[in-house]
């Protein structure tokens, strides 16, 4: 029997707008401690974070539970990934590198013997075209480091 796979999507952790779920932090890590051996996949497909910027040396330190759910998840033989969102889009390699967790712009899996495409969807319209150059502006590699 094969095991499941599971998609998140939108958290958008670190902040409480009014009606928030209270405790959605806390929620997911209890849902992802559950998948513990239990799935084959876990994809996050974008914006987990509210705002997400990853410096070399540091990464925001309030999430520190979820990134231990995370590295759980990983030893425990799941395969875990992030898609890059809109609001969480500067993954740099603390997730690869310290937790296990892949990070990715859009990504294909084959999952069950489906063929799947995972990507956040910002960006894809035609009609976006000040988002998608704003992107690149951003995405550029002397932008980041500045």
């Amino acid at each position: 029997m094969e095991l499941p796979a599971y998609f998140i999507s939108d958290a958008h952790l670190g902040i409480e707008p009014p009606g928030a779920v209270p405790d959605r932090e806390q929620m997911l890590i209890r849902l992802l401690s559950s998948w513990k051996g239990k799935a084959s996949h876990v994809v996050v497909i974008g914006d987990l974070f509210e705002f997400w910027y990853e410096y070399s040396y540091y990464v925001a330190s309030a999430h520190f539970n979820l990134y231990r759910a995370f590295a759980d998840l990983v030893d425990s033989g799941v395969e875990v990934h992030l898609i890059r969102g809109n609001h969480d889009f500067a993954y740099g390699d603390f997730f690869p590198k310290s937790i296990g967790v892949q990070t990715h712009k859009d990504l294909v899996l084959e999952i069950q013997g489906k063929r799947l495409y995972f990507r956040h969807g910002d960006g894809v319209a035609k009609s976006d075209f000040g988002y998608r150059l704003f992107r690149r502006v951003l995405d550029f590699p002397l932008n980041r480091f500045l």
